[in-house]
């Protein structure tokens, strides 16, 4: 409750999905943001990763990042920004992703 969301309904809906797929059982009793990288992402779990050939395990993180950051921020230069990179890099790996860009 007291997390500021700073992707807004997008990050929340990331979460939500996030939490649906990674929940064992039926039922999701406790949601711990520190847990699903919230707090600085150091608590990330990348065992799904695990028996990936180690080029094929960067590419989905690195799917997973521009993805998030295009989804979360709306922008390639603000993504960029964050993900450390120039923008034409996020365009370009984009397009080699097959990642959307919106249009703002």
């Amino acid at each position: 409750m007291n997390y500021d969301w700073p992707g807004n309904v997008r990050e929340l809906e990331n979460l939500i999905e996030r939490v649906l797929v990674t929940t064992p059982g039926n039922v999701i009793r406790h949601i711990n943001l520190h847990d699903l990288g919230y707090a600085g992402y150091e608590a990330v779990n990348y065992e799904h990763l695990l028996g990936f050939k180690l080029q094929d395990a960067v590419e989905q993180l690195e799917k997973f990042l521009i993805q998030n950051s295009l989804e979360t921020l709306g922008t390639t230069r603000k993504a960029a920004q964050e993900l450390g990179v120039s923008q034409p890099t996020i365009v370009r790996k984009a397009a080699k992703y097959n990642i959307p860009l919106n249009k703002r």
